[in-house]
């Protein structure tokens, strides 16, 4: 049986089950991550992680204030072994969300990569391309 769950009562559950050593299997919710992860139709597995394994390209689930967020570490900063600094970005965004690695939950393992045809990330493009025209032509 699917339910649908609010994040902010599911998310503290999820990182308990992580904390616990236990895999967790969750519907991807949100743009950020497009086009490797589309809202309501993609499942990423969040599972336990080793801080020294952590490398720049993995996709984490991290706390940021009072939110939990799926998006890729851009950047790590290891001059501070005890806490680093994580630099992390959605795949679809221009703005970056600075943590530290005590911030982190879990990674989260991606399905396997579909294969796109050059239509789909063209189409993704042309269509980004003209939501940012339109936001620009609004203001005038």
């Amino acid at each position: 049986m699917n339910a649908l769950v609010k994040n902010g009562e599911l998310l503290p559950l999820i990182e308990e089950c992580i904390k616990d050593g236990k895999s967790v299997t969750l519907t991807v919710r949100g743009n950020s991550m497009q086009p490797r992860l589309r809202d309501g139709k993609d499942v990423v597995e969040l599972v336990p992680f080793c801080p020294e394994e952590i490398k720049a390209g993995d996709v984490i689930l991290f706390c940021y204030g009072k939110r939990f967020i799926l998006h890729r570490i851009v950047h790590i900063d290891r001059t501070d072994m005890i806490d680093p600094v994580i630099i992390a970005k959605g795949d679809a965004l221009k703005t970056t969300e600075k943590i530290t690695m005590s911030a982190i939950v879990a990674l989260a393992v991606l399905p396997s990569r579909r294969r796109f045809s050059f239509f789909y990330y063209a189409w993704y493009y042309i269509k980004r391309t003209l939501t940012k025209i339109k936001d620009r032509l609004k203001r005038f």
